[in-house]
This record gives structure tokens, sequence and C-alpha cells, in this order.
């Protein structure tokens, strides 16, 4: 099963490696977590039906409880974008800008919430480089994209919509800190941590702002701590993450398997490269 969409990080080139350390079998009489859910691509590559999806970033959370919910009255308002990206150019151009500029309303806080959805998807898929970004004060500000071939995505998606629709009606939605995401795990639980990577200090222009409370080194040393704490339950944890000293020192008492994935977030192609990240595992 496909994302329906693009997340920045996202696993899809990982589902080889990740999969040596969590296969469906081992899944088998207990739970799946994935507390930092994203575009949810290695719980979609897993479709285990006793699964916790979470994650902080409250839009993301609305758009999958939107798909489980009211995929119909989704579809519609995704049928309405993808007319309006189809007339022009220049309409185009104008209606990214008037969906872009939503959350800067003072009606944003009471839009319904699957136009929200419908919101995330739009801006997800017609926006430069599929990033989900914003500034501090919390408004989205990725400026409009375009795709290889210069046509419009198709923004409907009804297959892939509807297939996440039935998978998301055995999932169990959340939407808080990845400790609290957990707390209920028990021996023999699966826990993937897929967090917003470290920063390498040798790339000062690495993307990690997904929400506008960032993810600190603090945050990742409290990421341990949960790890430590489930790993005394009896769970399987796996931690994905950039492979930086900081990162390896952390986890010093866990193991370590080196990937190399080629780095897409960078917005000017030429500087993209192969980037050195760690699977980090503790099995039970």
């Amino acid at each position: 099963m496909d994302p329906i969409i693009k997340w920045a990080g996202g696993k899809g080139k990982l589902i080889p490696h990740l999969s040596k350390f969590i296969t469906k079998e081992s899944l088998q009489g207990h739970r799946y977590y994935e507390p930092f859910a994203g575009s949810g691509a290695f719980a979609l590559y897993l479709e285990h039906p006793d699964t916790v999806l979470n994650d902080k970033n409250w839009e993301l959370y609305n758009l999958y409880i939107e798909v489980r919910d009211e995929p119909e009255k989704l579809l519609k308002i995704m049928e309405e974008h993808q007319v309006n990206m189809e007339k022009s150019p220049e309409w185009a151009k104008m209606w990214f800008g008037v969906i872009r500029n939503l959350d800067r309303g003072t009606d944003w806080p009471y839009l319904a919430k699957d136009a929200i959805a419908g919101r995330t998807i739009f801006l997800n898929k017609t926006g430069f480089n599929g990033l989900y970004r914003v500034n501090k004060k919390g408004y989205f500000n990725v400026p409009l994209g375009r795709t290889i071939t210069g046509k419009v995505p198709d923004l409907v998606q009804r297959e892939k919509i509807m297939k996440l629709h039935e998978f998301l009606r055995s999932v169990d939605l959340r939407n808080t800190d990845f400790s609290e995401a957990v707390s209920d795990a028990k021996a023999g639980d699966v826990v993937y941590f897929d967090p917003p990577y470290d920063k390498p200090e040798e790339d000062p222009t690495e993307f990690t702002m997904y929400h506008k409370d960032g993810f600190t080194r603090d945050d990742l040393v409290r990421l341990k701590q949960t790890c430590d704490d489930l790993v005394a339950r009896g769970c399987t944890v796996v931690v994905s993450n950039n492979d930086t000293e900081f990162v390896r020192e952390l986890f010093k008492d866990y193991n370590f398997y080196g990937v190399e994935t080629l780095r897409s977030i960078n917005p000017k192609s030429k500087t993209r490269c192969f980037g050195k990240e760690l699977i980090i595992y503790m099995l039970n």
C-alpha cells in the first residue's frame, strides 16, 4: 500500500533495511507502534491490523482521521482542487496562494476538518518538493512547485485514499508526544521511532523543521530514555536517524546497522547526495 502524501524523511527507501528487524511474522499477536507516523510508509508496508499511528503534527493526524471517517467528503474536496489547478497556470498560482494562506486568516480555527485535510494533501502535492514546512508562528511557508513534466499531479488519488481508509479502520490514531503514544506498550510489542533527524555538523542546510516547536537534541535524549523504558518492559525497539557522533554516543549501548541513502530534501538538486543513516535497534 502506498502513502497518499510525501513526507520529509519518509521511510520508503529504508523499507528493505527496516524489514530485516521488523517482520510481519514477528508482529503476530503483538501491537505495532509508530510514534512519528509521517507518511506512514513502513506501517503501510506492514499492514498490521493492530497498529498505533501517532504524530504530534495535528494537521497530519487530522488528515488520517478524515481518511478513516469521511473519505468520500475528502475525495470531493480533492476533486475541486484538481479542477482549479487545471484551469490555467495563472489560476493555479492564485489558487495555491489562497489555500496556502488559509492558516493566516481569522477563520482558520473554524474551518471544517475535512477542508483542512484536503488542504494538507493539496499543499503536499503542489508545494515545492513535497515539503511540509512551517515558520515559528506555525504558518505553512512552502512555495508552489512543479512536477518534472509540468503537469498537475493526481490530487484526488481515489484508489489510494480508499485503500488507506480500509486500513485505518483498524488503526489506533493518536496526536500526542512520542512518550505518551507508547505509554501502553507491553512486552512483545514492537516500536519504530523515526524522529526528526539529528542535524549533521557538516551540513548546515539539513532540514529539520517539521512543526513550529521543532525537535532538539534534548528531545532525542528524552527519546533515548523512552527507548530504555520500552526495552525494560520487553518491547522490541527500532530507531532510524542520521549517523552522527551525537546519535552514536547517545545510543552506544544499542546495536547499529549503517545505511547509505540519497538525501532528497535539499531544494538544490545538484547538492543532493548520499548520506549515512543508522538503524538503531534492541530486539526482544
